[in-house]
């Protein structure tokens, strides 16, 4: 299994103001798996988004 690598920047200590799209995919579609996502995703502050 390839591990989760993620890191989280407070782009504002660096003097930029800067959006950033990224694609996302998953080997599931299982409503268990999306569940899981979306607990995750609300947990992460800098996500301001998801569509």
């Amino acid at each position: 299994m390839t591990p989760n690598i993620w890191a989280m920047l407070n782009l504002n200590r660096f003097g930029l103001n800067t959006t950033v799209l990224v694609e996302l995919t998953s080997d599931s579609q299982r409503n268990e798996a999306l569940n899981l996502f979306e607990t995750g995703i609300v947990k992460c502050p800098s996500a301001s988004r998801c569509f």
